[in-house]
């Protein structure tokens, strides 16, 4: 459409002119899209932003620095230590007596051959960084006659213009390391709420050039400058203009350059950094290039996935260390390392630029790279940026370098750089450059000496200089030559075709926005996505959790095996004193790492307890889970009583659970996780041999350790003591639900292994959980209506109904696929199957092995969710785990139907409700020979009003020979369900006053009522398995009472239903319309009068309902009374068409 204005976009939409018709959006949308997006479409953005004029009637204010004070206070004290973000190093020097704080960051570093990172902490950077500072105090009038530090700073004794004084061995500056902390706290501040989870390095460092230039700025207590900040004192700085602080540090923003007469586009994507002066200028990260930017007009828009993509692939590139769990910079040095500062210099070849930031227009850059010393090796001050200049220019405050604009626009023609572009840079581009070299294990002694991190850069060139221009061997330029660079064919126009959502990119030369998904296919970040099983089990091993999540996953193991050290659940034992027995029976230690929901690194040692099952009686190796069913049922109990709910969950649960006595075991560590316990806890390095050449580490479980066969039911009877000792009874039908009557009101626990679920009064329910956490420290509570409990979300609602979801799985589980098949799922469905779901095709081509891995693996992720979330899906599911033995192609469209139509739907939520807690209705139907083997299908769901309890859809177990028979079968196989419920509820204090059994097959309850006395000699063939059924009917609480086909909801599993029929069983079955809205046969308990009658609902033509008291027939009865009906209707039919 030619990318019009918003404004004339939404003229468009409003009809005038004519120009269009059937718009897919309205003009109303335009506006909500700038509203969530904020601003306009991207593309305009960047295609049609004009430059604004420069601010330039804000004049640049000093202060003058008051007489008295250097003359009252003539000498400073300057304190330095060095503290460490990212595990990156930064010098600190502070005034101890103004209170001015200084930063200087160290970039040069080297790669060892494994990988890692270290940087440098050069003795020749540190002392012309502090002379610099000194210098600057000399400027202001003050004398520094002392620098402190700690004793790692003596080998710079003599070498500094002042006396240089080090605390004792093991001490520490007490006024640097109060300021660090001071500046840490600060530097937290700017990361909360932050998408990212890894950043390049120069947003660290612009962030703690922010963080000193602030505090600076502000008056400090205890300064000697009572009127004044530290910053007016030493650089005369005035006050900052408020008013331009318009961007916050981590924002998307497109940045406007200066526009040429080409098809560069006019703004650059970027993320804001810090002001660069006081008058309205930023400093930005380029999203294209990773390098800093200068801009004073641009757009701010929402973030994106892909922008929160792009940064971590830029971090990635960097091998960047991981943001801590709150998505800040690690704020300490990392674990094991004692730095001090190198002995030598490094080679001059190997430098880098070690700045030192007083704050951002008083930098001084140390470097000693030829690229960018322009003639002068030395460090200078600039009175950089623009703030002391007072004929700012236009073109000063608006240009952003002009390495930039090459590196986005490669389509240009190189052209030599203007003088005035070459002084920009120098000023408003500070420069960065980090060497790379890859290095040996053998230069251990020097990476002893550094400060160890992730970072990297595989560049070595600056943003100073001018890519564009060549040089021969000899230093002489070389003449123009032809551009070598790739010449790529046209590209399909709609790619660049975007939208108002700010997803769409614009096409550049160094990085592709609109292609973004598959240029991150090889970063870490999309590695780490497409290599998890799952997203909320992604397990893997800890070495590929290393490999993928690096120092995260260290640091997971690390906090892991502290915890078992510091639970006591192992202990050292005398490795010549085991006998080869016992060394074989040893118990091998597996290391596990997950990512959890939130995005931690969770870390997790267990051991591999399966060579313990020729040891461990069967009694002893197994333990009671609380069933889905029973959580089911305490939510829908939760929700009618509106009780207080809470989930909470014991960390290293097992690991409170003594070993008996009579037990021994031993757990076996090896290779580098030896290194690992033996730095948690040294008093196992004794114990440390080789077998085989492979170090290994035995030692004795003291604790139930996860892994172990009798750990399950040691923690269980343990847990189920403490809640007997308070007062809880144990439900005898899942034993892992317990009640206490607190206040007259019952408190209701359940729990699976270390998670639990807690319903009762709030009181109640709070004094419990304080409690158990008095017992288990450490808990982890949710408290409110919102509650995520075993990967389950639960909504607790208002009006005595709860919705159940599994949102994040289910749409993590169709982005794995989609990755997997390397497609998108964008068909659309009304209907997970087609009415062709049952028929087999046997002469359709088998899957491969590829497929058909893929076809089961899903099948398996979706039956977990439809016993959870998603009972609509069970049907179609179910037919489909028949196949997954040998699956063919045909098999695999019916698998694709149902992934697109779960697409559709991902964001369905279940709701389950109850009417009250003494009525269920159970209803069962079965579809005879469906299967291609002539098995039958039956299904069934269980409910108390809204939604169901329980669902069932399943292949039956034997053949039949007529559909009475199938619905026997049908019966037997779903009753116990039915039963389990009664029986749980009992238990639960709910002894059920009306348990309904619904069938629509008139010959199956005949024999459901009257058993051997409607058999006949041809059904003796199910007579034993069958006949169960009767007489659970007979001696039990079930009533049988007819349901006419149409309205059997539970026929929605027995069959591939289309149009109204699944669509109105499917709203009954995921609780969005009660059952009484396909069931008109359902009473409803307040309608129930007397002991044996009932209120029933009939709508007549004219849509009046009348209620009409009805005794309850036999059935029988109910077949002669259905008769006279329809004899009835007859007379009448008759009578109207005589009159006709």
């Amino acid at each position: 459409m030619g990318w019009p204005s918003d404004a004339e976009f939404k003229r468009i939409l409003s009809g005038q002119g004519n120009s269009i018709i059937n718009a897919p959006v309205t003009a109303e949308d335009v506006t909500r899209a700038r509203a969530i997006y904020g601003g306009s479409a991207e593309q305009l953005i960047v295609g049609k932003t004009v430059r604004k004029r420069a601010n330039k009637n804000n004049k640049i204010l000093r202060t003058a620095l008051p007489s008295d004070l250097v003359r009252h206070h003539p000498t400073e004290i300057l304190d330095i230590d060095f503290f460490y973000s990212d595990y990156a190093p930064y010098l600190i020097i502070r005034g101890r007596n103004i209170l001015f704080i200084i930063g200087v960051t160290f970039n040069k570093r080297k790669i060892s051959a494994t990988g890692r990172v270290t940087y440098y902490r050069p003795t020749d950077e540190i002392v012309k960084a502090l002379n610099d500072a000194i210098a600057l105090h000399n400027n202001r009038g003050f004398t520094v006659e002392l620098v402190n530090g700690d004793n790692e700073f003596e080998r710079i004794k003599g070498k500094v213009n002042a006396t240089v004084e080090t605390c004792a061995a093991n001490e520490h500056n007490p006024f640097a390391e109060r300021e660090i902390r001071f500046v840490k706290d600060r530097q937290r501040c700017y990361w909360d709420k932050l998408p990212y989870k890894q950043v390049p390095k120069i947003m660290v460092d612009e962030n703690i050039i922010d963080v000193f230039y602030w505090i600076n700025q502000h008056l400090r207590e205890g300064s000697i400058a009572k009127d004044i900040s530290p910053g007016a004192v030493i650089e005369g700085r005035g006050p900052h203009d408020a008013s331009n602080l318009e961007v916050t540090f981590g924002a998307y923003c497109l940045v406007y350059r200066e526009s040429k007469n080409n098809r560069t586009p006019r703004s650059i994507r970027a993320i804001a950094l810090r002001p660069s002066n006081s008058q309205g200028g930023y400093y930005f990260m380029s999203l294209n290039t990773g390098k800093r930017i200068h801009g004073h007009q641009w757009d701010e828009l929402a973030i994106t996935d892909e922008v929160i993509d792009r940064v971590h692939e830029l971090a990635a590139k960097e091998k960047a260390d991981f943001l801590d769990e709150d998505g800040i910079p690690k704020l300490g040095l990392r674990p094991g390392h004692n730095m001090t500062i190198d002995d030598t210099d490094i080679d001059e070849e190997d430098s880098d630029d070690g700045s030192v930031y007083v704050y951002d227009d008083v930098t001084v850059s140390s470097t000693s790279s030829e690229e960018e010393s322009d003639g002068s090796d030395d460090s200078s001050y600039h009175t950089s940026d623009v703030d002391d200049d007072e004929s700012l220019s236009e073109d000063s405050e608006a240009d952003i370098s002009e390495e930039e604009e090459r590196s986005e626009d490669a389509s240009d023609e190189h052209e030599e750089p203007r003088s005035e572009d070459v002084e920009l840079r120098s000023e408003d581009v500070e420069p960065r450059s980090e060497d790379v070299e890859p290095r040996s294990e053998d230069d251990a002694d020097v990476e002893d000496n550094s400060v160890e991190s992730n970072d990297e850069d595989t560049e070595s060139e600056y943003e100073g200089e001018d890519s564009s221009e060549a040089t021969n061997s000899n230093g002489a330029e070389e003449r123009p030559q032809r551009s070598q660079r790739v010449r790529r064919p046209p590209q399909d126009p709609l790619n660049n075709i975007g939208s108002t959502d700010g997803k769409s990119y614009m096409q550049t030369e160094e990085f592709n926005f609109s292609n973004l998904a598959e240029n991150l296919n090889h970063t870490t970040t999309r590695q780490l996505y497409s290599r998890a099983v799952d997203y909320m089990f992604n397990q893997m091993t800890a070495t590929e959790g290393i490999k993928i999540f690096q120092e995260r996953a260290v640091a997971a193991l690390i906090k892991e095996y502290k915890q078992l050290n510091d639970m006591c659940v192992l202990g050292v034992i005398d490795y010549d004193s085991l006998t080869a027995e016992q060394k074989a029976k040893a118990l091998r230690a597996i290391n596990l790492i997950k990512e959890k929901r939130d995005g931690k690194i969770k870390g997790r040692c267990c051991s591999d307890g399966s060579g313990q099952r020729k040891f461990v009686p069967r009694e002893e190796a197994s333990s009671s889970t609380m069933s889905v069913e029973s959580l089911i049922a305490l939510v829908t109990i939760f929700a009618f009583e509106k009780r207080d709910v809470a989930v909470f969950d014991i960390p290293g649960a097992y690991l409170h659970a003594d070993l008996p006595d009579d037990k021994f075991a031993l757990l076996k560590f090896e290779g580098q996780f030896v290194d690992i316990m033996v730095e948690v806890n040294p008093d196992f390095a004794e114990s440390v041999r080789y077998e085989k050449g492979k170090k290994v580490l035995y030692c004795r479980i003291l604790k139930a350790l996860y892994g172990m066969i009798e750990s399950a039911l040691l923690w269980y009877n343990m847990f189920a003591d403490v809640l007997m000792q308070e007062g809880f009874k144990i439900n005898k039908i899942d034993k892992c639900v317990a009640n206490k009557i607190v206040d007259g009101k019952q408190l209701t626990i359940g729990w699976y292994v270390d998670d639990n679920i807690v319903g009762g009064q709030t009181k109640a329910v709070t004094d419990l959980i304080e409690k158990i956490n008095k017992r288990f420290p450490g808990l982890t509570i949710q408290r409110g209506k919102k509650l995520e409990f075993l990967g389950i979300d639960f909504y607790f609602r208002g009006d005595g109904k709860v919705d159940v979801g599994t949102v994040p799985y289910i749409k993590q589980m169709i982005k794995d696929l989609e990755e997997e098949l390397g497609m998108v799922l964008n068909r659309k469905y009304t209907t997970p199957h087609a009415k062709w779901l049952f028929k087999v095709n046997k002469k359709s081509p088998k899957l491969n092995r590829e497929k058909a891995d893929i076809f089961l693996k899903y099948i398996m992720k979706v039956a977990w969710a439809m016993k959870r979330s998603r009972p609509d899906v069970e049907f179609t599911n179910t037919f489909l785990m028949t196949r997954v033995h040998e699956p063919n192609r045909e098999d695999w469209h019916k698998f694709m139907r149902m992934m697109s139509w779960i697409k559709t739907t991902q964001d369905d939520l279940r709701t389950v409700g109850a009417d009250d807690l003494l009525h269920m209705l159970t209803m069962t139907d079965s579809a005879h020979a469906v299967h291609d083997d002539m098995r039958g299908h039956t299904g069934q769901i269980i409910t108390m009003g809204t939604g169901v309890l329980d669902q069932k859809a399943s292949k039956q177990k034997m053949n039949t020979r007529s559909s009475t028979d199938c619905e026997l079968v049908g019966t037997s196989e779903g009753l116990p369900k039915n039963i389990y419920f009664e029986m749980f509820m009992e238990e639960q204090g709910y002894k059920l006053e009306s348990n309904v059994l619904a069938k629509d097959n008139e010959s199956e309850i005949k024999i459901l009522k009257n058993g051997r006395d409607s058999c006949t000699s041809n059904m003796k063939h199910v007579a034993i398995k069958q006949f169960w059924s009767t007489d659970r009917i007979k001696n039990g609480n079930i009533e049988v009472v007819y349901c006419p086909t149409d309205e059997m909801i539970a026929d929605y599993n027995t069959k591939p239903l289309m149009g109204k029929g699944f669509t109105n069983f499917r709203r009954a079955i995921m609780g969005w319309d009660h059952i009484s809205v396909s069931y008109t046969g359902y009473t409803h308990p307040k309608e129930r009068v007397g002991n044996n009658k009932r209120k029933v609902t009939n709508d007549s033509s004219s849509n009046h309902a009348k209620i009409v008291e009805r005794q309850k027939k036999t059935y029988a009865e109910a077949v002669k009374a259905q008769n006279e009906e329809c004899v009835k209707e007859m007379k009448q039919h008759v009578t109207a068409a005589s009159s006709h």
